[in-house]
């Protein structure tokens, strides 16, 4: 208000860093010209999190299984696993900041099978373990709100 009233305004600031980007449905938009490989990402996205596999997404758009990965690496990810762990690994993200649930419950809530097996893709897809990750968001989401 002060910069438009034309009056100076100091320039001590603060800058908060980001913690990151939260994805919400709303705004996880694709513009894909393929109506199988939309319904697939939207498949994909409400389901991920319930240990769904390449299978189930092919048979929910009715494609076989090579065709639906050949769709994918025209569009979008390399290929339809990859895009399930994204979705997986962004819950996990965001379970591990915003709740103190344990990594077994979160790898429940997410899919996996094994806690192990969702350690292993985390720190592939992040190069943090999942306890260093929760640690370094977290602690920056407290200062940020301090």
């Amino acid at each position: 208000a002060k910069m438009i009233d034309g009056r100076t305004v100091p320039e001590d600031r603060t800058l908060v860093n980001p913690i990151g980007v939260t994805e919400r449905p709303s705004t996880d938009v694709v513009a894909i010209d393929d109506d199988d490989l939309v319904h697939a990402l939207a498949y994909i996205r409400n389901n991920a999190c319930d240990g769904i596999s390449v299978d189930d997404v092919a048979r929910s758009v009715q494609l076989s299984r090579s065709t639906l990965d050949r769709r994918f690496s025209q569009f979008t990810n390399p290929t339809a696993k990859s895009e399930i762990n994204r979705v997986r690994i962004n819950r996990v993200k965001q379970l591990l900041v915003d709740t103190d649930y344990s990594l077994a419950k979160i790898a429940q809530m997410t899919g996996f099978a094994h806690v192990e097996y969702l350690s292993t893709l985390f720190k592939e897809h992040t190069e943090e373990t999942p306890g260093q990750y929760r640690k370094i968001y977290r602690t920056s989401r407290r200062g940020a709100h301090a």
